[in-house]
């Protein structure tokens, strides 16, 4: 749905018949569009209806091929000349034809898609004629809009500047969302900016192309037969000196039928100086921009995301003599060659870029780690990578939510050589009403998905709550049977010092206990394992299932519901105990009462709260109670209640899926102490949760491997957080004892420089026994994985994961 719904008003530019002569009076209205819309209209072209009708036939036969025939063109292929759903926008898809051979560019793709040669050459020759005239025109327009700049400025800076200039067509196809008339309109491409010089475009009788107005409101451009659309880019905006004006645009659909239309990009050449002259500035006008290059801003947006990156462009390219700020919107396709060749179209809205032109404070160690070299990891061992789909791809009623577009991604995911997909199969659906009574209706259907595209599927028993959590865009409680079970035994979850509950997943006090209608715990959760066994017993016959993650706690994980965000807690927070449910409580007064020692069957004291820090508290300190003979009795006993649940579990899971490998994940923490990890300096906290897991042959997953310590100590000194030092342990811990390691990413992660750490942690250089991660999940999928940029970077993630030479 369109993020700002409302009711836009139409704009009426200024048309420019360019079969003759301007006079002055035209010359003045392009000048004040270009300063105040950045956008105006053409007539008089001399390129017909029919013509646009012929591409438009073609374009419809390539459109309408089978998604996996159009991805022989996509992001992961040689060519890359076509941009699929999802990329841009779920509802934009689009091919692009390079110049100035229109011919052969065309032809290159077609002979990809179509069989009939005689197609081939008749759409080649239709694009070359095109491709021919639009160049024409765009020199044409382009000495119009110097003419309005400035008098004389055609004749002084047009060969010097733009007659180098080469043009690129982009072939749009939108389908509207099947239930628009629901949603009233739909965004069908996000708000951008262009990074040509100018862009003309052709758009059908549909419409939905809008401008934003300065003062902020969006403005239809209702199309009209026998008119083009020309609107000034970022080139153009910073070789003007600001004085003719980038606009922010987008595309709307509002009606249910695909809307067509032709955009034509003209741009500076790769090596283009982008440098307004002086008589352009004016003299008593500020200079907007410093000189840069073509290609250097390009590969900026291609490399870089935003924040640390966009200050070291500052460096070379801004002036900082001015304090406006000013959103930048880039996105292009890897490739060499000409700006033209590039992709100045800026197809994604979430790519815009806010850049202060302000003198920053320069950060060098950002510049030192940007000039490190890559390792090459071509000839490393293939290490699987996985992508965990959306929260929301099965809604409460096991439908999945939107099957065509699902499906359409998984088919990117595919072209860029994933290995397969995590899923999870959420308890609160499946078994959601009724006791034993499971609907995977939902997961069957989306398994069929997954197996005929040839991918593998790793599925989590998620036994938990989603919702609450970093990540979590969606709520999924826990079964209603169960709920109402707390509503009147509130102790079957975890419960903290002050006796709150956390709703998140069951207290492991009640693993042993019946008070599940009749069943414990591990009986229940036994139970639901079967059950998805014996229906998706064809999965696990032919393959496709790989493996089964086994939830044993909050988020899944083997730890404490100990760090709550609806409790209040913040990170670097200690956290807080939760051992305060009866039959937690109970185990403790037990363990203490056969110690000897009856009086420690009690809760620690002077913990703090959930955002105290250790020194803050008697407990925590250096020095504390934790190290004193109690302190070591309880967190004794906590963390050996966490290793027999995930014993117990994992001992069943294995009886459920006999043969096929499970897993179970754990995480970095703010407070191992309270999530139940006894890791102190004199004690190895995960080593014994290692042997657990080698008892069962489960493999540990394992997240934060993309966290680097010293951004840790930069935006959280007091919380010595060392992630880099922890996965190193966790690593160690786990390939002492020879089992495998898997691992996934705790934030999300788009750059590079992320995905190194990914890399360095999956494959160590250095470790003497070749010891590498058994698979990584990616998570996850999403829109903005999908923009172009980020998805060629997550392709030479997964081709470098893989061992792979990187080709794209």
């Amino acid at each position: 749905m369109v993020s700002e719904l409302e009711t836009t008003k139409t704009i009426k530019l200024p048309s420019l018949d360019i079969s003759k002569p301007l006079h002055l009076s035209s010359l003045s209205s392009l000048s004040e569009a270009c300063k105040e819309w950045g956008f105006f209209q053409i007539t008089n072209h001399g390129i017909s209806k029919e013509l646009y009708n012929k591409i438009y036939s073609y374009s419809n036969d390539l459109f309408t091929l089978p998604m996996e025939t159009k991805l022989k063109l996509g992001p992961s292929s040689f060519l890359k000349t076509y941009t699929p759903h999802f990329i841009a926008s779920p509802f934009f898809e689009s091919l692009r034809v390079s110049g100035p051979d229109f011919a052969s560019s065309s032809q290159a793709s077609i002979d990809v898609l179509l069989s009939s040669s005689t197609q081939m050459i008749e759409f080649s020759e239709i694009l070359q004629e095109y491709g021919r005239k639009m160049t024409e025109i765009s020199k044409g327009i382009l000495k119009l809009i110097l003419m309005s700049l400035g008098e004389d400025f055609s004749t002084k800076y047009y060969d010097s500047e733009f007659k180098n200039c080469h043009g690129y067509l982009r072939i749009n196809n939108y389908s509207p969302p099947k239930n628009l008339e629901e949603l009233k309109e739909a965004e069908g491409l996000g708000m951008h900016t262009d990074m040509s010089c100018i862009t003309i475009v052709y758009q059908d009788e549909v419409g939905g192309l809008q401008v934003k107005s300065k003062d902020g409101k969006w403005m239809d451009i209702l199309p009209c037969e026998g008119t083009l659309v020309v609107n000034i880019g970022d080139m153009f905006q910073a070789w003007s000196n600001d004085k003719f004006r980038s606009s922010e645009h987008r595309v709307v659909l509002k009606k249910e039928v695909n809307r067509f239309s032709l955009a034509f990009f003209w741009c500076f050449e790769n090596d283009k100086t982008v440098h307004a002259p002086d008589e352009v500035v004016g003299k008593e006008n500020l200079r907007m921009y410093k000189q840069f290059v073509c290609v250097d801003y390009l590969r900026f947006r291609e490399n870089n995301e935003k924040g640390i990156c966009s200050r070291q462009f500052n460096l070379h390219l801004m002036n900082f003599t001015t304090t406006r700020t000013r959103t930048w919107a880039v996105v292009s396709e890897k490739g060499k060659g000409d700006c033209a060749k590039e992709d100045h179209d800026s197809l994604i809205s979430s790519a815009a870029y806010s850049i202060e032109e302000t003198q920053p404070d320069v950060d060098i160690k950002h510049l030192q780690v940007a000039e490190l070299p890559e390792r090459d990891f071509t000839g490393t061992p293939y290490v699987p990578v996985y992508v965990m789909l959306p929260l929301d791809t099965i809604n409460m009623e096991c439908e999945i939510v939107d099957p065509d577009g699902l499906s359409n991604q998984l088919k990117i995911l595919k072209s860029a050589k994933v290995d397969g997909i995590m899923v999870d199969c959420w308890w609160g659906i499946v078994e959601s009403h009724i006791p034993q009574q499971y609907n995977w209706s939902g997961y069957k259907r989306l398994f069929n998905i997954v197996r005929d595209l040839d991918l593998k599927l790793q599925v989590v028993m998620s036994f938990h709550e989603c919702g609450g959590n970093v990540g979590d865009d969606v709520h999924i409680p826990l079964p209603h049977w169960v709920t109402e079970i707390g509503n009147g035994n509130p102790d079957i979850y975890f419960t903290d010092k002050e006796g709150r509950r956390n709703h998140e997943c069951l207290t492991w006090g009640i693993d042993k206990e019946r008070v599940l209608r009749g069943r414990t715990a591990v009986e229940v959760y036994l139970d639901y394992m079967r059950s998805f066994r014996v229906e998706f017993d064809e999965f696990f016959e032919d393959g496709t299932i790989s493996e089964i993650e086994i939830g044993l706690g909050p988020c899944g994980e083997l730890r404490y519901a100990s760090y709550p965000a609806n409790h209040g807690w913040k990170y670097p927070g200690i956290g807080e105990f939760q051992c305060y449910d009866k039959y937690l409580m109970k185990s403790l007064r037990k363990a203490a009462e056969k110690r000897g020692h009856s009086f420690w069957g009690k809760g620690p004291e002077n913990t703090g709260s959930y955002n105290s820090m250790p020194h803050e508290t008697g407990f925590f300190r250096d020095g504390g109670e934790y190290n004193g003979y109690y302190g070591r009795f309880f967190l004794g006993w906590y963390s050996q209640i966490l290793i027999d649940h995930g014993d117990r579990v994992l001992g069943l899971a294995n009886l459920a899926f006999e043969g096929t490998p499970i897993a179970t994940k754990t995480a970095s923490h703010a407070a191992e102490l309270t999530a139940g990890f006894y890791n102190q300096c004199n004690r190895d906290g995960y080593a014994p949760i290692a042997s657990m897991l080698k008892k069962h042959g489960a493999t540990l997953n394992f997240t934060c491997v993309e966290l680097r310590t010293l951004d840790h100590h930069e935006d959280f000194p007091e919380a010595l957080a060392d992630p880099e030092g922890l996965v190193w342990q966790v690593l160690n811990s786990a390939w002492d004892v020879s089992i495998p390691v898997a691992s996934e990413n705790a934030l999300p992660c788009f750059v590079k420089e992320c995905y190194n750490k990914i890399l360095e942690n999956a494959k160590p250089s250095n470790n003497p026994d070749g010891r590498h991660l058994s698979a990584f999940t990616y998570l996850r999928l999403g829109q903005t994985l999908m923009e172009t940029d980020n998805f060629l970077e997550f392709q030479r993630f997964v081709q470098r994961m893989h061992g792979k030479s990187i080709s794209i």
